[in-house]
């Protein structure tokens, strides 16, 4: 929700969703302001995720943001990822980790986990470093 007013024909659609376990996402407004009532309350009330950015909506979907080669640099893309994938996205971190590092860590056999960091450095979201160490990209 953007922008809502007290009584504001969104605030019944984000509290039906919120009703039904659906994610809601509110972006805040002024507090003077009567067009941003309905949002702000949203969030005060624990309603709706407060969303300042695109991250916000990223990180609470669990998404990874992923700058995908295309020749020109300019393609982007929302990766979703689950199970393995997704467990060893959440270990990396901007700093490089060796390979070894990430199988102790994961538990993962070393095939498996090769798999699973060459689908990920596929996605854009992992980055294979000289030494066999891996970040995020």
């Amino acid at each position: 929700v953007i922008e809502a007013g007290r009584s504001s024909g969104s605030l019944i659609t984000a509290k039906l969703a919120f009703e039904y376990s659906r994610e809601v996402f509110a972006v805040p407004g002024r507090v003077d302001s009567p067009m941003s009532a309905g949002t702000n309350s949203l969030i005060a009330n624990n309603q709706a995720h407060l969303v300042t950015g695109y991250e916000d909506v990223m990180n609470s979907m669990n998404w990874a943001h992923s700058e995908a080669p295309s020749g020109r640099g300019e393609s982007t893309g929302v990766v979703e990822l689950f199970g393995k994938e997704k467990e060893l996205y959440d270990l990396l971190s901007v700093e490089p980790m060796h390979f070894d590092v990430l199988c102790e860590r994961t538990g993962m056999a070393a095939g498996e986990l090769s798999a699973t960091l060459t689908m990920l450095e596929l996605a854009g979201v992992v980055v294979r470093h000289p030494g066999d160490h891996y970040s995020r990209s």
